[in-house]
């Protein structure tokens, strides 16, 4: 189904309330998007599969839930930071830069008192600059 009618597969996976599947299937989709708000979007749908998946035992609710918790503040400092032209949209690749490489371009643009103040939202240690 996913190859030939991928435009259906969420909508499948939806009806047959198989949320796992549908998790994995939006955070694939989620690297392949570049559109800041796509991914928004994306990151709301994984976070509405976990919700439904708690207390599955097959499922690792509590690393995926964190882990959607770092990509959504990983994804709303990248849009803060462009949205205030710090880096550029193409900046936020199919592969996506890290916290650190966003960290390394506000450096090279002398902004260290701003990568210490957003530095505390997702703690890194301060020797890793």
């Amino acid at each position: 189904m996913k190859k030939n009618h991928n435009e259906l597969l969420k909508e499948y996976l939806e009806e047959k309330k198989n949320f796992e599947a549908l998790f994995f299937y939006s955070l694939e989709n989620f690297f392949k998007e570049i559109s800041v708000e796509r991914r928004r979007s994306l990151v709301r749908d994984c976070k509405n599969c976990i919700r439904n998946l708690e207390g599955s035992k097959e499922f690792d609710y509590k690393f995926y839930k964190t882990y959607i918790e770092d990509i959504e503040k990983s994804l709303l400092l990248k849009r803060d930071l462009i949205k205030d032209n710090f880096i550029k949209q193409s900046d936020i690749t199919s592969v996506d830069n890290s916290i650190m490489d966003c960290y390394r371009t506000l450096i090279k643009q002398e902004k260290m008192p701003l990568v210490e103040k957003l530095n505390s939202n997702f703690e890194v240690e301060n020797n890793n600059f």
